[in-house]
């Protein structure tokens, strides 16, 4: 793995993390931000290029907008969901 693939993963997970913290509000003590990103609950990566693939939230409370630098800085999602079963 090489630095620019270490440092892809890092921004993701900066933007990542950013978006949850304006997302959980008082949920954000529930969710567990320690270790790497691709262990966090309801992420998935691809190892090979060291990038978020999978975004999968369902039924975390989550709130509000997404800031384009949150979500739309991981490069290579395909796939997201933050259904809200109500």
């Amino acid at each position: 793995m090489n630095s620019s693939n270490n440092n892809n993963i890092d921004a993701e997970t900066m933007s990542l993390q950013r978006f949850l913290e304006a997302s959980l509000g008082s949920s954000m003590a529930l969710y567990n931000f320690s270790g790497h990103v691709c262990t966090w609950k309801g992420v998935r990566c691809n190892r090979e290029e060291n990038n978020i693939e999978s975004v999968l939230l369902e039924s975390m409370g989550l709130h509000g907008s997404i800031q384009p630098q949150t979500l739309g800085s991981l490069r290579s999602l395909t796939h997201l969901s933050l259904y809200n079963k109500a």
